[in-house]
């Protein structure tokens, strides 16, 4: 290629369009450039892609189902107002999704009460809508570390 020099010691994206029977090589064409190798970010990009995580940024109209940003919690009759228990999230520092949490108290008898909190996401999400089908497409969070 005539950008040898430039694309030596990068990692590059590539789409094989073919493998013809009577070549050892298959035939493909440039997709983009990730990074030079051996990069922190590179090497995420790398693992990303080769996995199949999906890593994109979402979309607006799943954006657009987000509650605004002054929205304020009101307790529904069925549910329990649990903001008076020390709960600490338990999920890594940088995640999108804060959505499990713990807390630990002593009981007055001595013994200790420890709470596993997991976010009602089925409460806040109606299903069908974009951001439900984009959860569903997405599957699950994904930390590198």
């Amino acid at each position: 290629t005539t950008q040898r020099d430039r694309l030596a010691g990068m990692r590059l994206l590539v789409s094989i369009d073919s493998w013809p029977a009577d070549s050892e090589y298959p035939l493909g064409h440039y997709v983009r450039t990730l990074g030079e190798t051996g990069t922190k970010d590179t090497e995420t990009k790398v693992l990303l892609q080769e996995f199949r995580i999906p890593c994109e940024p979402f979309p607006a109209k799943v954006l657009a189902c987000l509650p605004p940003a002054d929205y304020k919690i009101e307790l529904e009759p069925g549910r329990t107002d649990l903001r008076h228990l020390p709960v600490l999230s338990i999920d890594p520092p940088g995640c999108k999704d804060i959505d499990d949490a713990l807390h630990c108290i002593e009981l007055p008898n001595g013994n200790w009460q420890v709470g596993v909190h997991i976010a009602d996401v089925t409460h806040y999400v109606e299903a069908g809508t974009a951001i439900d089908l984009e959860a569903a497409d997405r599957s699950t969070s994904t930390y590198l570390v």
